[in-house]
């Protein structure tokens, strides 16, 4: 079969695949087949790939979760055009989650579970994901819900699909469900409800908002004051473009303590502001100084200056180091708390209230820190330059 691929003749590697089906060899195992699957992708033949897991689901064989997955990525522009075929995968995926294949299956992973969700969430097929999550909670032990990582993305994949009552019903249940257990409740599932609400009713007085409606549930379920609740919160304000409550919530948020120091009781009465706190912090400065001339004057005295976001910004990320110089390769990632998102939209900032200086700052953090600088890198500072230049 390497050879018949590495030949580009993917066809005598499919001839080659159905007689080992038929006439497989005395030391077979279900991983030695699974590999000959694998070769296909790998030589990236995806079609042939579809073709050889429905060969293997014909003779009664399991078809992995991994496999199932894999197959949908390279061939969903041709799934597309057949329901039929398409809705075999998903049969795939759903019985191997839940396990209970014909043949017999194991439970699949959190992970993997969580990974196929995902998929299907950016594919736009909320109907089979939750189809698959619904399976994927059948087939757990009585006592278990869950994780809660699932539940919110899925909470999240209704709530971006439009379909915000379903939503709200799914996180109604979650909450019902694992307020019955003694275990303190995770504030994943509470965030990402939040956020959507904030989402589908940042047009609304706070007290018609139902994000606002919902911030006593916080309270009464116990959750901690978490830097991702503030994140959250943060996100509704500037959502409605509330900024003098934006820079209060921003306010309570102090520095990340250095990496070597122990937590102590001084340094944890409030949330440290992490690399999310500081890109909404971002975003709320270029929005007010995008706004209107008449509405920056009453919103100019709230919140830090520019300079002085950047110069917090980079003492958090030297206390997270603890001011020990980079000797690192550039990489597209960048530190744990600098990203190249993050510089970007510091860049943009910068160039969008002339302050050229400060620009330059930014693109010489990329070098000092070692991230890589990104397309849209290049793009703002093109751009800026053609701002500063007059379009000549």
């Amino acid at each position: 079969m390497t050879i018949a691929l590495a030949t580009r003749r993917p066809r005598r590697a499919l001839h080659l695949f159905r007689h080992s089906l038929a006439h497989p060899a005395p030391d077979a195992t279900p991983s030695t087949t699974e590999g000959l699957v694998w070769l296909f992708f790998h030589y990236r033949q995806p079609q042939l790939a579809l073709e050889a897991l429905s060969l293997l689901h014909h003779s009664g064989r399991r078809i992995p979760v991994q496999l199932a997955t894999k197959v949908l990525r390279g061939t969903y522009d041709s799934l597309v055009l057949d329901q039929d075929r398409m809705n075999v995968v998903f049969g795939w995926l759903k019985s191997g989650i839940t396990g209970r294949e014909e043949g017999g299956g194991e439970t699949m992973d959190e992970g993997l579970v969580e990974t196929v969700l995902e998929l299907l969430a950016r594919m736009g097929r909320t109907d089979v994901l939750v189809d698959l999550f619904e399976a994927y909670l059948a087939a757990l032990p009585t006592p278990s819900i869950g994780p809660d990582r699932i539940w919110s993305l899925t909470i999240r994949s209704l709530g971006e699909s439009g379909d915000l009552a379903a939503a709200s019903a799914l996180f109604a249940r979650w909450r019902s469900l694992h307020l019955s257990t003694s275990t303190p409740p995770p504030e994943g599932p509470y965030l990402t409800f939040l956020r959507l609400l904030a989402s589908h009713s940042s047009h609304l007085p706070p007290h018609k908002s139902p994000a606002y409606a919902f911030l006593p549930t916080l309270a009464e379920d116990d959750l901690p004051p978490t830097v991702g609740v503030h994140n959250a919160l943060l996100h509704l304000e500037l959502a409605r473009r509330a900024y003098p409550s934006f820079w209060t919530i921003w306010a309570q948020l102090s520095p990340p303590p250095p990496s070597t120091s122990p937590p102590s009781p001084s340094t944890t009465t409030s949330p440290s502001a992490n690399a999310a706190s500081y890109a909404l912090a971002v975003r709320a400065l270029l929005l007010q100084s995008l706004s209107p001339w008449h509405h920056r004057r009453r919103t100019h005295r709230h919140g830090p200056s520019p300079r002085s976001l950047l110069s917090s910004l980079l003492l958090s990320s030297s206390l997270l180091s603890s001011s020990r110089p980079q000797f690192a390769l550039p990489t597209p990632l960048g530190p744990p708390f600098l990203s190249p998102k993050l510089l970007n939209s510091l860049l943009h900032l910068f160039i969008t209230t002339r302050d050229y200086p400060s620009a330059v700052l930014i693109l010489e953090s990329f070098r000092v820190h070692a991230i890589e600088p990104t397309e849209k890198t290049h793009e703002i500072v093109v751009l800026g330059i053609r701002g500063c230049s007059g379009g000549n």
